[in-house]
């Protein structure tokens, strides 16, 4: 991760290969980072440092998503699981399976309650992070999903899948909305 100039002096140096996501902290003060190293790095963007790597997952992690309080980091994998970071502790709170293939994205409701998650499975899948259960497994794609975003009022998902739709899910009742 490399400034304007691309001089070692304004890079963030620190995975080992290549580096897949990116997220920013909510208010803009860490920057965390996942790589095929099997490594998330949470950069401090007011020192330029990473902190104490986020080790856990068994493959190579695909994406990144901050709770909107910023406390928490979910991450996702090609080792089939979901895993949540107290990003202070620098701790692994929790680790939620369900997914039968690897883990393209993962994205935090505005509500904070809700996350959903998607893969190679061709499903979609909200996780009550309170309960750390699965609410809801969406089906309808028919290829692999990479991509998951929640509306800004937290009731409305999209998936993007290879099967070239998106698809539009009512997160409380699980239905598709289009």
């Amino acid at each position: 991760l490399c400034g304007n100039a691309f001089n070692d002096e304004e890079c963030l140096v620190g995975h080992r290969q290549r580096i897949r996501w990116m997220a920013w902290s909510p208010d803009g003060t860490y920057l965390a980072s996942c790589s095929d190293d099997r490594r998330i790095l949470v950069w401090d963007m007011r020192t330029g440092k990473a902190r104490e790597p986020l080790i856990g997952h068994k493959g190579h992690i695909y994406g990144l998503a901050w709770s909107p309080d910023g406390r928490r980091l979910a991450s996702c994998s090609e080792d089939r699981s979901v895993r949540i970071w107290d990003v202070p502790g620098g701790r692994l709170l929790s680790t939620l399976l369900g997914h039968n293939g690897q883990i393209y994205s993962v994205a935090w409701s505005p509500r904070a309650s809700l996350l959903a998650s998607c893969g190679f499975d061709r499903t979609v899948r909200l996780w009550d992070v309170v309960s750390e259960k699965e609410r809801f497994v969406l089906q309808g794609h028919s290829g692999p999903v990479y991509s998951v975003v929640w509306s800004p009022d937290g009731h409305t998902l999209a998936s993007a899948s290879s099967d070239t739709t998106i698809r539009l899910w009512d997160s409380d009742t699980s239905k598709q909305q289009r």
